[in-house]
Formats: structure tokens, sequence, C-alpha cells
């Protein structure tokens, strides 16, 4: 489908290219914006539909999570969060989780990623927030899961969490664990932590969630330029090797150029 993408912003160019001088530069950015966004939905359409026809969640499925600083293998359980593992699955498999910036990192404890860097793709994924599952596991050293949103009532939509030690205060707050992290937390701990906490979390220099939601990639890589990335997440039928651990295969370029 690259191609269809290629051929959408080739015509756009040669659209602005013969724009009147008066044409404002906002204008043309918003069109520039536009098409890239078409460019996405018609490579990726399910991006776009949560309800896009996919396979029955697996009970225990496999996700391979590349970022800036290497992999890590989360296996998902679904008989221990089964609303968190079904959207974690749907989200996935509708590849949302690209070029995804870790917003949240705090040193030795917790990492955080998954709001959209495009905030048209937020606002449809937003709306399909959901209360916590039960909790059956507690909060352990490399067990993963959905987050709550404090700006969204503490209700969970498509924010994932690594816990990087026990962190069992989070029992008590809707952080309910879905699997744990296989192999590869270690490269986890690596991920810039100098931000910090998130301004809902009381720490108003960090990331604020609101704008992040609202303003996407402009607000973040601008304000926060040391955020490490989520490059993609992919599924996987078994555990992978150890030589894709540190795998780097570029950006991807579905989610945010």
């Amino acid at each position: 489908m690259r191609p269809i993408r290629s051929l959408i912003l080739l015509c756009l160019c040669c659209l602005v290219a013969g724009l009147p001088a008066c044409k404002r530069d906002k204008e043309v950015r918003r069109e520039l914006e536009q098409a890239k966004l078409d460019a996405v939905r018609a490579e990726t359409p399910q991006l776009f539909d949560p309800e896009w026809q996919i396979p029955p969640t697996p009970e225990v499925y496999i996700a391979w999570v590349r970022t800036t600083k290497g992999a890590c293998w989360i296996e998902v359980h679904r008989d221990w969060a089964p609303n968190a593992a079904d959207q974690f699955w749907r989200l996935t498999n509708s590849s949302y989780y690209s070029q995804m910036p870790i917003y949240r990192a705090l040193k030795g404890r917790l990492i955080q990623w998954g709001i959209h860097v495009k905030p048209e793709i937020s606002a449809i994924w937003k709306d399909r927030c959901f209360e916590p599952d039960p909790m059956l596991k507690s909060n352990l050293e490399g067990y993963a899961g959905i987050a709550p949103d404090p700006s969204m009532g503490n209700k969970l939509s498509t924010q994932v969490y690594i816990n990087l030690s026990d962190n069992f205060h989070l029992d008590e707050q809707g952080f309910v664990p879905f699997g744990r992290v296989l192999r590869g937390l270690d490269r986890m701990r690596q991920v810039y932590s100098g931000y910090d906490e998130v301004a809902q979390y009381g720490n108003q220099a960090g990331v604020d969630m609101t704008l992040a939601w609202e303003s996407g990639v402009r607000y973040l890589r601008k304000t926060f330029p040391k955020l490490d990335l989520v490059k993609s997440t992919v599924l996987k039928p078994e555990y992978g090797t150890e030589s894709e651990d540190g795998q780097d295969e570029g950006d991807d370029e579905a989610g945010g150029r």
C-alpha cells in the first residue's frame, strides 16, 4: 500500500507548487497534514475503525514491542484481564502502537505509552474507554497492562504500562496487569526518564496528558525531544529469538511522520 501514500503526497506537492503566493502557510500545512492522514487511512483502514473485523482474542498471545532502546516480549493472558487483553489485541492488530513516545518514565519503577502521535487517531480510540477489569494479579516487577487515565476519570483506553519494579500501590489505582514481560525488561529500564512523572500526577514540568491527546506529536516532540519511542508492536505466534531483542529496522512510517 505504500505506493498509494507516495502518490497522494506527490499529487499534493504538485498542488502546493501551483498555489498563489497569497496562500497562507497555515492552510498549506493543514492540507499537507490531511494528505498524510489520508495516506495512512488508505494503508491501514483498520486504524480508523475500532469495529473493523479481526480474529478473536486468543487466551494467551505474545506481543513483540520494538523501542528505540531495543525490544521486549509481553505475554498476555486474557484470563487475567479480559477487557484489557481484548483492547490491546485489537489495537495491535490495527497497527496503533507505531512511532509512539514513551511519555511517562519513572526511573526504575514504571514506563507508559499509548497516546497516538496523530490526535485525529487518538480521538477515535479514546472514545472506546472502559472500566478496569477486576484485580486478579498484583503489580509485580515485569508485569504489564493498560493504565487508567486521570484525564478520563481513571478509565482505560490505549495506554500500556510496564512495571520496572514491584508497584503494589498501583493495585488500588486501577492498574490491572494483563501479562508479563518474558524478556527485554533490562532494555525497558534504559528508556529515557529525565522528564519523570506526568503533570496529572503532580509534576507540572512533565508531560501534560490532556495536551498530548489534543496535540499529539507536535507537542510531545517539541516540548520533550528526548523521549524514547515505541517504534512498533507486532503480534507473534511464539516467543522470539535473542537476535530479535535489539533489532532495529529503522523508523516505521505509519505512525508519526
